[in-house]
């Protein structure tokens, strides 16, 4: 990991009290949850494509 992300994640850690490895576990699963969210530009899109 370059020192430019590590000091982002340990600083980022800090500021929610948790460890480095929590804090990237939890930006993890942020992201999963983000993914799996539905998008709804893409239905506007699509709705939009079909009109």
């Amino acid at each position: 990991m370059d020192e430019a992300t590590r000091q982002y994640l340990e600083d980022r850690a800090r500021r929610h009290d948790r460890s480095m490895n929590k804090e990237f576990s939890a930006i993890m699963r942020e992201l999963r949850e983000e993914e799996k969210a539905p998008d709804p530009a893409v239905g506007s899109k699509s709705d939009a494509f079909h009109q």
